[in-house]
């Protein structure tokens, strides 16, 4: 039988220069070595015509083919494996080397490096005694950052001494914890925290091209009354963060949005902020309505800790009148069922469910002439929106609406409602 291991291990060998133990770099000074992202299971586990779409859809974007000519595979009636791979960065490591306790402090110093007028980050290590060790600790803790999951440095020496220092520093030094901690137990410092996130969240929506009119769904009547707090709106047709964009940008069109009395948040984000800072005790005025907006994915949803951090933070809304949520999920999402019957058994009718219909004339026209300048795939080939367009055919009659919204690859074929 064809060895795989011996023949992948040759290859991994053959990446690194055995002097130096670096990774070799191609002609365009690109890394060799790359990363696998996904591996799909073999037909029979997960059923024939789910694995044979993963594949069709696999060859589409050209980078689930390992390099292999070895024509041994097919006389044993084996073949090879498709997966998805992507250029190895030698700045990025998963974030998840860093044990609950250094992820808190990191993700703690990262937010407080932003206001040194708050907090002086050396200050931060006076525990330490010597300045030079506290202009080295700074040194080491402003070359980082995390994104998605990934902890991000501006190169890879950066990269490989801030790893081991990180957990050197903080077992010498579990003090440093504590002065991190008591420094956001401020309820400016958390305030400022929870605005700085949501810059970054409306940032990213002022990139989109998806603009949507300000009629594009009424919540009116669900910021105006009394009885309702909690409104989940499920899109069809459309995932939880375009329905976070268009819950955003009606609300800021009908002037509904009071600079610093409300937060943007995905979900995932809200439960490791409250991890970090109780958000139970942040001081909001009581003197206006504040608005959480908060787009939910099911990612998390299964695991039985992150169903206790949602019961926890949606007990702590309900002490709070003051606050009204707006939670986008997609429809048939684990996510929305979840969220709607923990909903409901906390805050009966004030709970509120609505199905919200994405459609093509939701947006404005501006909006819409850019988002049919993008290619779709019309028997095999490559052609603009534009192209096909005329007057007695609407692009919501061929265009499937959601893959159009979420940027995805688009294709003539499928209808869908108006």
């Amino acid at each position: 039988m064809y060895n795989i291991e011996t023949h992948s291990t040759k290859k991994i060998v053959q990446a690194f220069d055995p002097e130096t133990g670096q990774v070799y770099r191609d002609e365009q000074s690109q890394l060799k070595v790359q990363v696998v992202v996904d591996w799909p299971t073999s037909a029979g586990l997960m059923g024939g015509e789910e694995y044979k779409r993963f594949v069709e859809w696999a060859k589409h974007l050209n980078n689930y083919h390992p390099d292999i000519k070895d024509v041994s595979f097919h006389h044993m009636h084996y073949y090879p494996i498709h997966y998805q791979n992507k250029r190895y960065d030698e700045r990025v490591n998963r974030f998840s080397i860093f044990n609950e306790e250094e992820h808190k402090i990191l993700q703690c110093y990262r937010w407080l490096r932003q206001w040194p007028g708050f907090c002086k980050p050396k200050e931060l290590f006076a525990v330490m005694g010597d300045s030079h060790a506290q202009d080295e600790a700074e040194k080491f803790l402003q070359n980082f950052e995390i994104v998605n999951d990934n902890i991000h440095c501006t190169d890879i020496s950066a990269l490989q001494a801030l790893i081991p220092y990180v957990k050197r520093f903080f077992s010498l030094f579990p003090q440093i914890k504590e002065n991190t901690t008591r420094v956001l137990s401020s309820g400016e410092i958390r305030n400022r925290v929870y605005q700085f996130e949501t810059r970054r969240y409306v940032e990213r929506i002022s990139q989109s091209a998806l603009d949507f009119n300000s009629d594009a769904l009424s919540v009116t009547e669900f910021l105006e009354s009394d009885h309702q707090q909690i409104l989940q709106l499920q899109m069809v047709d459309g995932d939880e963060w375009t329905g976070l964009i268009e819950v955003y940008q009606v609300l800021q069109k009908t002037n509904c949005l009071m600079e610093g009395q409300y937060t943007v948040l995905k979900l995932e984000r809200l439960l490791t902020l409250n991890i970090l800072m109780d958000f139970g005790t942040l001081m909001l005025s009581s003197k206006a309505t504040y608005l959480k907006l908060v787009a939910c994915k099911c990612s998390q949803l299964l695991k039985a800790e992150t169903k206790d951090m949602i019961r926890t933070f949606f007990e702590t809304m309900k002490t709070k009148t003051f606050i009204k949520v707006i939670l986008t999920t997609r429809s048939e999402d684990k996510a929305a069922h979840f969220l709607h019957n923990i909903g409901r058994e906390i805050f009966g009718n004030v709970f509120v469910k609505r199905d919200e219909l994405l459609t093509w004339s939701d947006l404005t026209s501006s909006s819409q002439e850019k988002l049919i300048d993008r290619p779709v795939k019309s028997e095999g080939a490559n052609i603009s929106l534009n192209e096909i367009m005329f007057d007695e055919c609407p692009v919501g009659d061929f265009l499937i609406l959601g893959a159009l919204f979420e940027e995805k690859e688009l294709k003539i074929g499928d209808s869908v409602p108006k």
